[in-house]
């Protein structure tokens, strides 16, 4: 998916020809939990206290029975007849429904608060993703967002991070105008092809190359294709990653498994009244 998606946004530049290279591309509120006494009663109060600084004070909505949408964006850019390029005038037209349908754009930290029971929400809330690390991300899709206030999660592929996708500079960026930057892998392989210790590689080192260049906490994650096995499943919870994000369509609702959560696809060659049709009422 992602090699058809760069041979169309880079044809005909240097950047197409490092597709061929790559292989296989392809419910207790938990501050309640735990010690009843004074000392547990006071390590509960301290967290609420915590998480209560991050969350503003018109959220006081609980968690939607519908889920929260997680909206999936790869490249915003004009593809035709792939559905994965979503053009810019189109995004910007989404962007503009979401703002004046009063959705208010929320964190993976947020999200992850709020599925553990330790924060609300606000009345209309929705996570805006994208996949890969393509450089219309940077060029396209962020001047919108900081029009609008919206914040982001980039899952990039660390192994193309440089020319033709996003660099290292753009995406220091947009983390610091507040946008979360995720793995998706290093190399974008089919997990499920790989041996663990390969496996692992790939999980671990597109971790660690984030935090080094960032000096950020990365603990979340998105499978490439969405393809995962019960293998990565465990290796992921053993690196520590809090949250993943799989293509499954659908709305994070409080009963998924925080490593296989589900996403909404947004169709490039859909129309507004098409991206409507997909968000809650």
């Amino acid at each position: 998916m992602l090699s058809l998606i760069l041979l169309s946004v880079v044809a005909g530049g240097s950047q197409a020809n490092r597709t061929t290279t790559q292989p296989q591309r392809s419910a207790m509120p938990a501050y309640v939990q735990g010690d009843a006494g004074p000392a547990g009663l006071k390590a509960a109060a301290a967290n609420i206290t915590e998480v209560a600084k991050t969350v503003p004070q018109d959220w006081a909505f609980p968690f939607p029975a519908e889920g929260i949408p997680v909206l999936m964006y790869h490249s915003i850019s004009n593809l035709p007849g792939n559905s994965l390029g979503v053009p810019p005038e189109k995004f910007a037209l989404q962007m503009k429904y979401l703002y004046n349908a009063g959705f208010t754009t929320i964190t993976p930290d947020q999200l992850y608060s709020a599925l553990q029971g330790k924060t609300r929400l606000p009345r209309r809330p929705i996570m805006i993703t994208f996949d890969d690390g393509y450089h219309d991300n940077f060029t396209a899709a962020f001047p919108v967002l900081k029009q609008y206030n919206f914040k982001a999660t980039f899952f990039v592929v660390t192994g193309y991070i440089g020319p033709g996708m996003l660099t290292w500079d753009e995406i220091k960026q947009m983390a610091g105008a507040g946008m979360n930057i995720e793995s998706h892998t290093v190399n974008h392989l089919d997990l499920r092809t790989l041996p663990p210790a390969r496996m692992r590689k790939e999980l671990a080192d597109s971790k660690t190359a984030i935090e080094s260049n960032l000096g950020t906490k990365v603990e979340y994650f998105c499978y490439p294709a969405g393809k995962f096995n019960s293998t990565t499943l465990a290796l992921l919870k053993d690196l520590g990653y809090k949250m993943a994000f799989t293509t499954v369509a659908g709305t994070v609702r409080r009963n998924q498994p925080l490593l296989q959560l589900r996403r909404i696809r947004i169709n490039g060659l859909a129309g507004l009244e098409g991206f409507q049709k997909q968000l809650p009422n």
